[in-house]
């Protein structure tokens, strides 16, 4: 009985990219994004809109707490682009434009929040077993002993951090910073003197 008045249609995937939303995929893909939808609804302009709309109203919805000043000014967007599209004010390639301009938007300030609000890294201590970064990669320390401030690569992974016994955080902190401006400094000037050879 109940075949008689539902029918069920295979779930068609929304996209080749399997783990994208639908917004994520109009970031990426801007209005190509509607190329990787499923063809009944990239067929009706109509029905692909209004999907649309919902996802970005949606991401407006659950932005709203957070920045409510900025997401009421996109939601107003979201709804004058709404109504000129109804009223056909706007040809469907005009239409698109706007809506991939106003997800992003939206998007944008979300992932700005989410990364802002992550975790930072400790502050250092400055002390042996903490890691520290050269070119990308990731050196361990080890803090070593001796006359004069320096800092040298051991090996292919190791950093040394030599210092006197007696220097506290603020001071080991120091030697480092000037090692990173002066590692800086020759990397410049390399690349300005091969430069100028090419």
């Amino acid at each position: 009985m109940l075949d008689t008045y539902f029918r069920a249609e295979e779930s068609e995937k929304v996209s080749a990219f399997d783990d994208l939303t639908l917004v994520e995929l109009i970031v990426k893909r801007g209005e190509a994004a509607v190329d990787a939808l499923p063809g009944g609804l990239r067929k009706n302009r109509e029905a692909m809109a209004e999907t649309i709309e919902n996802k970005v109203r949606r991401l407006i919805i659950d932005e709203m707490a957070v920045n409510p000043k900025y997401y009421a000014k996109l939601s107003e967007l979201l709804d004058a682009l709404i109504e000129q599209r109804r009223q056909e004010a706007l040809d469907y390639q005009a239409y698109l434009t706007r809506i991939v301009e106003l997800t992003r938007l939206g998007w944008i300030r979300s992932k700005q929040r989410k990364v802002a609000g992550q975790d930072r890294q400790s502050q250092r201590e400055m002390s042996s077993g903490e890691s520290h970064y050269f070119q990308g990669r990731r050196y361990p320390d080890v803090k070593g002993c001796g006359r004069t401030h320096g800092v040298r690569l051991v090996g292919r992974g190791t950093m040394e951090l030599r210092v006197p016994s007696n220097c506290d955080r603020d001071q080991r902190d120091a030697a480092l910073q000037r090692w990173y401006r002066r590692q800086l400094r020759a990397l410049l000037l390399h690349c300005s003197t091969s430069g100028n050879h090419g």
